[in-house]
């Protein structure tokens, strides 16, 4: 499946932003490629105007990943509405933030400081 199909099949769930559709393709293909990623579902929310990701990590158990751009600034509001949003479904959540050099860095949140 090309970038421009999946972009075609975001805007048919209902996103009209291109560049978000371009920037979840990205993180798409690198999600299905990876072994550890089982189930993977694509979705829209038109209520947060957000494409995510749904699958099963083998070390996370039932996980949510958000593309978003590292080329603009991350608003931690949005963070809690995600939060709010996925953590009362029992899911962590992955942003997959894209770079434009086609990088992706894949960051696990969390509602507080956790020890390691």
């Amino acid at each position: 499946m090309s970038s421009i199909d999946l972009i075609r099949g975001f805007q048919t769930m209902g996103c009209k932003d291109d560049l978000k559709g371009a920037i979840a393709s990205m993180v798409y293909v690198d999600l299905i490629e990876d072994k550890n990623i089982s189930n993977l579902e694509q979705i829209y929310d038109s209520e947060l105007d957000l494409i995510y990701f749904r699958g099963l990590r083998e070390t996370f158990g039932a996980n949510v990943i958000v593309p978003v751009s590292s080329s603009f600034d991350i608003d931690m509001n949005k963070i809690e509405d995600f939060q709010s949003k996925f953590n009362s479904e029992g899911k962590s959540i992955t942003l997959a933030i894209c770079d434009p050099s086609s990088t992706i860095l894949y960051y696990n949140t969390t509602n507080d400081f956790v020890e390691k």
